[in-house]
């Protein structure tokens, strides 16, 4: 007979582990939540799909036990997630290191994985909401859902995190863990916006500009990024806001004060930014400090960095290294990926749990999230690899 493999949640992982133990004649199922699998790959990078990212390195990943997670990425190179799409027929491109399907499309990448499955011959049941795994006396496992029951030799739960607006977003596997007592951490966000305190938002609301974010955690740097920040009514947002935002949440939970260093012009020092303003005030006597920086800056901005009755200096150092305090977290539904899950240590290195031989968790399911940039999806697809080659790789019982 042959080996009965149960996959619980049908996105990134779920998916790819089926379709590569399905090809290799494994009696797959996965079991999705949701009418559908995969929607939260047609949101990924807005839609485009970042498949991964060339620029691989542990500074990528944020866990706990990252030398671990590092260990399953290494087996798992970018190349290899790009031949697998490639035999899928999803050529990729390169955009200065971040890889995308050739058509700029998530939808082609869920319809050629759905494809494929069907292909391996993969069972797939929606609408089946996992209520609870148990360890059968035959050494096998039941995987219950609301109405009914599942029975397989091994299971690999990929149901995701809590993260994104998405509808079937959960925390499942920690109801998991907690029935079957296995070391979990509980969901925070990661990749998310950040509100702030001791400034007036909403005066900058809908600002673009380029500049660079450092965290500050007890006042000490933490981490600096620099690109296209995005002020919002309720704090800041963006790619490099988003790297940032794991560890100052993580820092706000460990009671640490949490701040960001706004340097709002990077490519000037603030001698030059003095300068500039000295000499553009003698060529224009009739501005203002503030208008002297109307070319500089978006207007909203100077709201903010050149409030009236503020004094040259003031506004330099506004400008070069505004400090604001971190006030609090959007939900995690307004998060694109979560901190949190089974922790690494619980798994061997192949990520099968070290309490219930057969039982692997992948994906967004283990403590360790990446950067923006495609690090989350190669994630998923490394973890899948490593878990389908391990049962691949053992002889049947």
């Amino acid at each position: 007979m042959k080996q009965q493999i149960i996959i619980i949640g049908g996105g990134a992982a779920g998916l790819t582990a089926g379709i590569l133990l399905g090809r290799a004649g494994k009696q797959v199922t996965i079991l999705e939540k949701n009418p559908t699998c995969g929607k939260k790959l047609l949101a990924c990078g807005n839609g485009r799909c970042n498949l991964t990212n060339l620029q691989m390195g542990p500074e990528k990943y944020h866990s706990p036990q990252r030398d671990k997670v590092w260990e399953v990425l290494q087996t798992c190179p970018p190349d290899r997630i790009r031949d697998f799409f490639y035999a899928l027929g999803i050529p990729t491109i390169d955009l200065q290191g971040w890889v995308y399907p050739a058509c700029r499309q998530g939808a082609a990448v869920l319809k050629s994985l759905r494809a494929a499955a069907e292909a391996a011959g993969v069972r797939i049941k929606t609408n089946e909401e996992v209520i609870s795994i148990r360890k059968t006396e035959q050494h096998g496992y039941r995987v219950l859902t609301a109405g009914w029951k599942y029975d397989g030799d091994l299971v690999i739960t990929a149901c995701g995190c809590p993260a994104s607006e998405i509808s079937g977003a959960s925390d499942t596997v920690l109801q998991l863990a907690k029935e079957l007592h296995l070391e979990a951490v509980p969901f925070t966000p990661a990749l998310t916006s950040l509100g702030l305190k001791g400034i007036k938002c909403p005066d900058w609301a809908g600002t673009r500009v380029q500049g660079k974010v450092t965290l500050l955690l007890d006042g000490n740097p933490v981490r600096s990024e620099t690109g296209e920040l995005q002020l919002t009514e309720h704090g800041i947002s963006g790619i490099p806001v988003f790297q940032l935002s794991g560890q100052a949440l993580l820092g706000l939970q460990e009671h640490c004060t949490a701040e960001l260093l706004m340097d709002f012009l990077p490519d000037m020092t603030e001698q030059d930014l003095h300068a500039y303003m000295e000499q553009t005030g003698a060529r224009c006597p009739y501005k203002s400090d503030a208008d002297i920086l109307y070319g500089l800056l978006p207007d909203r901005l100077l709201k903010v960095v050149a409030p009236k009755g503020a004094s040259r200096q003031q506004i330099v150092r506004s400008c070069k290294s505004l400090r604001l305090s971190i006030r609090e977290h959007r939900s995690l539904r307004q998060a694109q990926v979560c901190a949190g899950g089974i922790s690494p240590d619980a798994l061997t290195p192949h990520l099968e749990s070290r309490q219930y031989a057969g039982l692997f968790f992948a994906g967004d399911a283990v403590n360790v999230y990446g950067d923006c940039g495609g690090y989350n999806l190669h994630w998923a697809w490394s973890s899948a690899f490593c878990i389908a080659e391990e049962i691949l790789g053992r002889k049947e019982s």
